[in-house]
């Protein structure tokens, strides 16, 4: 997906594919349960603005909670 930044890459992904779009946003920010990387390194929310490049990979996973 194309975007300048992570958060633009993400919402150019769930524009695309409109079905994700309630599993990756809440209320319009980042849903609390995802965890995204950017080349293998964990963004915090606050991060989600930092500019990508061509070959940048970015990863989103479900935190996981055990017990």
């Amino acid at each position: 997906m194309e975007g300048d930044t992570v958060e633009a890459a993400l919402r150019a992904l769930t524009d695309h594919y409109t079905e994700l779009g309630s599993l990756v946003w809440k209320s319009l920010n980042l849903n609390p349960v995802l965890v995204v990387f950017l080349n293998g390194c964990q963004l915090k929310n606050s991060e989600l603005g930092v500019k990508v490049r061509a070959g940048d990979e970015i990863t989103i996973l479900s935190a996981l909670e055990g017990g």
